[in-house]
């Protein structure tokens, strides 16, 4: 994953940067992405209203607030 959204509503956004077709997407509770891609642990406290953004898999994640957006 590259970006992680926690909206305030309390929903989860994962992405991952390799698609951008609407074909591509898939509804799945947050909690099995949180067990299936262990390195997703570093951001699963993140609070509602923020995101959390990465370059690439295994490098740190970048938080920030964006509350026009989510």
């Amino acid at each position: 994953m590259r970006l992680v959204i926690h909206y305030r509503d309390g929903t989860w956004g994962f992405l991952c940067n390799t698609t951008g077709a609407s074909a591509d997407l898939v509804t799945i509770h947050a909690a099995h992405m949180f067990d299936r891609f262990t390195d997703l642990a570093e951001v699963a406290n993140l609070p509602k209203g923020y995101l959390a953004e990465r370059e690439e898999p295994g490098d740190r994640w970048h938080r920030e607030l964006d509350l026009d957006r989510w």
